[in-house]
Parts: structure tokens; sequence; C-alpha cells
């Protein structure tokens, strides 16, 4: 992956069908499970404990203790303790973990898999998709226009963007700027920002409001 004045782009790839939740949660026989499951095959150097996924996924406790419990048993994922917690991480070394792979980038729509990888990073004032995608014409392999306010660690949101592009197999054309150079933009009148702020947008990270010029 590159970076060049704020765009990251990788090779281009057959397009995944998207097929939903609903599919995963069939396949896996849970909600939980299959949240749980998509949680760990996306972000496989991260360890986390029960209450952590509890609020990331927005379920309650005692079923993610539950199903934490059944992965640990399948081997999916490692446990080991820390202090008074116990984390969890997927095994990555399990003969199965490709596949679980290749499921879940099938089986997560684009909204969700962005929505995910971005939430990982601090600074991000607002993130939205714009163009193409948003508008009804998108043809494979059409790009994912994003724009990004804030400031986000630029070493994290490189990896986030390389996540999302890998589960998507699509390129990603970013925009990043600060809350105060889009105000001054917006301000100024500019084209851009002004074509923007009129345009449809699907929101992954904050609302209309950041937007508004104060």
């Amino acid at each position: 992956m590159t970076y060049i004045r704020g765009h990251y782009s990788m090779p281009r790839r057959a397009l995944s069908k998207e097929i939903g939740l609903e599919t995963l949660k069939s396949l896996f026989g849970s909600e939980t499970r299959a949240r749980l499951v998509t949680v760990f095959v996306t972000r496989p150097t991260e360890a986390f404990y029960a209450r952590q996924l509890a609020r990331e996924i927005g379920m309650s406790l005692t079923p993610i203790q539950r199903e934490l419990e059944r992965l640990h048993r399948l081997g999916i994922v490692r446990a080991e303790k820390a202090g008074r917690e116990k984390y969890y991480r997927v095994d990555g070394q399990h003969p199965l973990l490709a596949d679980l792979k290749g499921l879940v980038s099938k089986t997560t729509t684009l909204g969700d898999t962005l929505r995910a990888s971005l939430g990982q990073l601090e600074g991000v004032d607002a993130a939205f998709i714009y163009g193409s995608v948003t508008q009804g014409d998108e043809r494979p392999p059409s790009t994912i226009d994003l724009v990004i306010l804030g400031k986000p660690d630029h070493d994290q949101l490189a990896r986030a963007l390389r996540e999302a592009e890998d589960r998507q197999a699509r390129e990603i054309h970013l925009i990043t700027m600060t809350a105060e150079e889009w105000r001054a933009r917006s301000e100024a009148r500019e084209r851009f920002t002004q074509e923007l702020a009129t345009s449809p947008k699907i929101f992954l990270i904050g609302d209309e409001q950041a937007l508004r010029r104060d």
C-alpha cells in the first residue's frame, strides 16, 4: 500500500459478494458468535477481554462470555490471564483461520468493514463515504471514496485501511483533513468542500453536524 498526499491505494482484485450478517448468524448458530468471530479474524494481532468485547459489539456480557469459552474450546481463540482479566486473541495457527477470514470477508458489508477498521482509531472526528457507492451507480471494481476529518495516527490509519482493502478487495481513495481545515475551506467556499457538503454520504463516524461551520 502506498500513501501519496492523502491517497492510499492497493491493487484491485475481484469484488467479494456481500451477503450480510444474517448469513454469518445462520452459519455460526448465533449472532453473538458471528460478531465475535468477525472481530477476531479481522483484528488478528489484538487481544480482548470479555467486557471490552461486549462494549464493542453492543451485546450483553453473559452471552459474550459463553461464546468466548466455546471458541476457546474449539481452539479458534487462545486465552491468557493478565492481572484480573482474561484476554482472548485469535489463534493464528488454527487450520480453519483462512477459511473463516474468507467467509467473513464475503459476508460483511462495506459500511461494517470500514466502521470496524476505523473504530479502532483515536483522533477521528468524522468519517464518511461519498461518490459512486452512495449514488447507486458503482461498478466493480470501483474505488471507495472516503473522507476522514481529524488527526488520526498515520501508521494506525494505514493499517486500518489496509485491513479494510484486504477484506473488501477494493481500493480506497482517501482524503484527510483536520476539522479546522474543513471549516476554513468551507468558509472560503472551495468548490470541493461545497460539493461534498451537499452530496450523498454514508457516515461511518460522526454525522452532518461535524461538517457545519461554527
